[in-house]
């Protein structure tokens, strides 16, 4: 099978497995059978225990002829490993669009992952027509990520108001080989803050050290509810921390 090694936007032009006679004439007429393909959710974020699932769409012309579809994913040209695969056909039923529909719902289980296969997946497709005749090109990418953790402690609860209050936590992220939580390093965390009854707006942002740990401190001045905030990287997940609210007497 193809492997290709950058995502593709859209469906590379297809490649026929035969040159001559009749084979030749049919590769012809299907030089391009998957007319479109998408993955849900676009960013899977797999623990280090739960099985997460991905449904992968193919649609292909029905003139095509096609009779079996195939999908294998790739992260920088290697293969990842699925734990299972479910392929179900039927009619598209786009009001815009006719063909037939291939749903494949896909199990990643981080037992059969390593930490390398984090970021931006690949995907071939395979089409073979009821000839035998076969097509391969590039579907629509996906990423993969490492499941965030991040926590967060305001102290002391209450606090007199004009003095220091101090907020201190960790961020750690998934490890796919190990199957545990390890802290995330050199990673920007905002701090943020919401009084009792409005909305987090960023207070300052924070570099994470050598082993995800997180500290710093404010001023007391009303009551409200502390949290740190991760955006997420290339290959980990975003995550809100549970609020923490102090008491400002």
């Amino acid at each position: 099978m193809l492997s290709l090694g950058v995502a593709a936007a859209v469906l590379l032009p297809a490649t026929a497995s035969a040159d001559t006679g009749a084979d030749a004439a049919a590769a012809a007429i299907c030089a391009a059978p998957v007319t479109d393909s998408a993955a849900a959710p676009a960013a899977l974020v797999v623990g280090t225990t739960d099985v997460k699932w991905l449904t992968y769409t193919v649609w292909t012309d029905t003139a095509c002829d096609v009779d079996l579809v195939d999908v294998a994913f790739f992260h920088s040209g290697e293969p990842v490993n699925e734990k299972s695969m479910r392929v179900a056909k039927a009619e598209r039923t786009d009001a815009a669009a006719s063909g037939e529909e291939w749903t494949f719902n896909v199990a990643f289980d981080p037992a059969d992952l390593d930490n390398a296969d984090a970021g931006t997946l690949t995907t071939t497709i395979t089409a073979t027509a009821t000839d035998g005749t076969s097509w391969s090109g590039a579907g629509k990418g996906f990423t993969m990520k490492r499941w965030p953790r991040v926590t967060n402690n305001a102290t002391p609860e209450p606090v007199a108001k004009g003095k220091t209050i101090t907020i201190a936590g960790k961020l750690s992220r998934a490890n796919w080989d190990s199957y545990e939580y390890h802290g995330y390093t050199g990673q920007k965390v905002a701090l943020q803050f919401r009084t009792t009854t409005g909305s987090y707006a960023t207070v300052k942002t924070l570099t994470t050290p050598s082993g995800g740990a997180l500290r710093t401190t404010v001023t007391a001045s009303r009551d409200g509810c502390f949290r740190f905030s991760f955006a997420g990287s290339s290959t980990t997940g975003p995550i809100n921390g549970a609020g923490d609210c102090v008491d400002v007497r």
